[in-house]
């Protein structure tokens, strides 16, 4: 295998002696990245981090590796590197979500340092006979600045689960970088040296694929590198460098094979989502555009654009259809005339291909996270032509732009440090964006004092989608907490099962509020029968169900069923133990049932004052154990002293075991709580009676 690059003539002399300038170039520009988003670090955990870390099972254990490396959850699932990542970050810090920033800032600024390395060696390659040279340095510094600093970066820095964009990022560089390191080094006496770029370069690349599926471009954007910079054809480079292509080839074969692997699959990504090929196209023609107007004017910038296509129809897309048939043109050209000068234009549009072409990508056709690598392209291509206009100025005028850049960034990380703050950010500039809507209402309903807001949002999320299920579901929850809008919540439930008829939690719900209405029984046992077709493992629906059913004596063997059911999916849910024994007693011989849940319950719940009395009950129906049902009652009235009926049954154990004074203090303590009770009194006057 031959893996020796073609020899290259020395570097210009400066390279080599300037080393204490490289460093504090590439040093700078990680100190500015790290300034630009120094008020990251409180900011909460948001949407997808709910499941890529406060939900996520497979990052809880590091020592389960065959767990961390098989993610199920979509947000990771076929993505065992990114997961692995959040599992050395909770081994380390648990969920201290300042941690996961840290390590995403750390990663940001990698990819800046790999970036400056890359752009400054490329400037200094032959190919351009020192055209670059005295510039390389501060040009690479300045670029990879405007990169690291730019604002519509922030996304994939500060939300934590997009980390799966900037370390496929952070390993895309060092996939070209390693590569360029493997051309450069010459046969003169370290053979190793290419041999071991060449494996990093190639297991960079599989780091990526195993990181996000858009690293399926990088073995062409290398390619593409190699002929711009490297080699006179494709064929040369494929034939002088065959053994690494292949290697890269393979890396395409193990990113089939993780997308392959079972998961949470996003419904939202590919041709069954409901929205054709060309439509999606049509619509990502805008989108691209907004891209490349984004990359030089940064705003608005919004954290959620929605899932809604900004075009659906031909007629509104021909002027961006045309702008974009005329920059691909444009493109073909340059790079038809100059590879070099076409590279960065090609590989901008290489780099979109993933998520802005012809597959659809619904759950949100627009991202500013997508950016982050067809970014770099845009900052060098912008920072090389303000040098070649301006020449020796341009470094000032890139410097304050990296600056002002800086500056955005930190002020857009405000934004970020609340979750509803951002959400609120995110309607007022899209206030057509019915998930963002729903979203902040979801958020707000969690805020004491809030609801009436929530309520709103809702309300407003539904008069820019009817159908939208989860707005309706959300304001019938809201709904229901407030007296006297029951019906409203009800009817709220009907429309989101109206719209999505197998949502579990809303047959569930919606029995809970018809349950409530003798009038509707009967529905509300019809929607939790309907709950447990759809999932029959929900210990909550069969223990609903069978409160229910326990009200009708016809249906007692139907409810015992549930509560069993609800048991063996629940062992240690006190109520269903409670509730169960509670219906066993109606039934003869069945008192060691009663007896045996009773006692399950208060060993789950110590302090349970109606398991001791009930308990007691069943206790002191035998004569053994009659100190037991004693011992019982008197625990249920250390928690509930005032309880008379507690204290009348304690008087009758009393009476039982013939200890008349205790059960006519009892009584006459029951009787003081409570007066009218004549079957108190009539206990009393019998247990007098007997004691004379």
């Amino acid at each position: 295998m031959n893996l020796s690059a073609a020899p290259s003539p020395a570097r210009p002399e400066a390279d080599s002696a300037n080393r204490w300038l490289i460093f504090t170039a590439g040093f700078s520009v990680v100190v500015a990245t790290w300034l630009a988003y120094a008020n990251t670090f409180g900011v909460p955990f948001l949407l997808d981090d709910q499941f890529t870390i406060t939900e996520n099972p497979a990052i809880r254990n590091l020592g389960h590796l065959g767990e961390v490396l098989a993610p199920q959850a979509f947000s990771v699932a076929g993505r065992p590197f990114l997961n692995l990542s959040f599992a050395l970050n909770h081994a380390w810090s648990g969920g201290a979500v300042w941690s996961y920033h840290l390590v995403n800032l750390i990663v940001h600024s990698l990819a800046g340092l790999t970036l400056f390395g890359f752009v400054r060696r490329t400037l200094l390659l032959p190919r351009w006979r020192g055209r670059w040279a005295e510039a390389a340095l501060p040009l690479a510094a300045l670029t990879a600045s405007l990169w690291a600093l730019h604002p519509l970066q922030t996304e994939a820095v500060t939300y934590v689960s997009q980390r799966a964009e900037s370390l496929m990022g952070l390993l895309y560089l060092l996939t070209l970088y390693a590569f360029l390191r493997y051309t450069e080094a010459g046969p003169d006496g370290s053979a190793i040296r290419p041999f071991v770029w060449a494996i990093l370069s190639g297991l960079a690349c599989l780091l990526g694929m195993a990181t996000k599926e858009v690293m399926v471009t990088a073995p062409l954007v290398v390619l593409l590198y190699d002929r711009a910079f490297m080699e006179d054809s494709f064929r040369q480079a494929l034939a002088r460098r065959r053994w690494y292509y292949m290697s890269l080839g393979v890396a395409w074969l193990w990113l089939g094979f993780l997308m392959t692997r079972p998961g949470e699959s996003d419904q939202h990504i590919g041709f069954y989502s409901g929205v054709s090929g060309l439509t999606y196209a049509l619509a990502e023609s805008k989108v691209v555009v907004d891209y490349f107007k984004l990359s030089f004017w940064p705003h608005p910038l919004v954290f959620d654009y929605g899932p809604d296509l900004p075009l659906r129809r031909v007629g509104p897309a021909v002027p961006f259809v045309l702008l974009m048939a005329t920059a691909l043109i444009a493109t073909g050209v340059t790079w038809r005339r100059s590879k070099a000068a076409g590279f960065l234009a090609v590989i901008y549009f290489v780099l979109l291909s993933p998520t802005s072409s012809f597959v659809p990508v619904t759950g949100q056709p627009m991202a500013e996270n997508r950016m982050y690598l067809p970014l770099a392209a845009v900052m060098v291509g912008a920072g090389l032509a303000t040098y070649a206009v301006a020449g020796r100025r341009a470094f000032a005028w890139l410097a304050i732009a990296a600056l002002l850049l800086g500056g955005f960034t930190f002020r857009r990380n405000q934004a970020y440090r609340s979750d509803i703050g951002l959400w609120e950010d995110t309607v007022a500039k899209r206030p057509a964006s019915w998930r963002g809507h729903n979203d902040l209402g979801r958020l707000l309903a969690q805020v004491p004092g809030r609801e009436s807001e929530a309520i709103a949002q809702y309300e407003e999320a539904l008069r820019l989608k009817p159908d939208l299920a989860e707005a309706h579901f959300n304001l019938a929850v809201e709904l229901a907490k407030i007296p006297g809008r029951q019906l409203e919540s009800i009817a709220q439930y009907e429309q989101a099962l109206r719209f999505k008829p197998d949502w579990v939690e809303a047959h569930t719900n919606l029995a809970n509020e018809l349950s409530g209405r003798p009038d509707r029984l009967a529905d509300a046992i019809a929607h939790y029968e309907q709950a447990l077709r759809l999932k029959p493992d929900s210990a909550e629906a069969h223990y609903n169900l069978a409160n229910k059913l326990a009200g009708n004596p016809h249906r007692l063997p139907a409810a015992i069923a549930h509560y069993e059911q609800a048991i063996h999916l629940r062992p240690d849910w006190a109520e269903a133990h409670f509730n169960l024994a509670a219906v066993l007693a109606i039934i003869p011989d069945r008192q060691s049932e009663v007896i045996a849940h009773y006692e399950q319950a208060l060993r789950l719940k110590p302090d349970w004052a109606e398991a001791h009395n009930n308990l007691a009950i069943g206790l002191s129906n035998l004569p053994h154990r009659l100190p037991e049902a004693i011992a019982h009652y008197q625990q249920a009235l250390r928690l509930k002293p005032n309880w008379a009926q507690a204290r009348a049954n304690l008087a009758i154990s009393y009476a039982r075991a013939g200890r008349y004074d205790d059960a006519i203090h009892e009584l006459e303590l029951a009787l003081r709580l409570d007066p009218a009770n004549q079957g108190f009194r009539g206990i009393l006057d019998a247990v007098k009676a007997v004691r004379r």
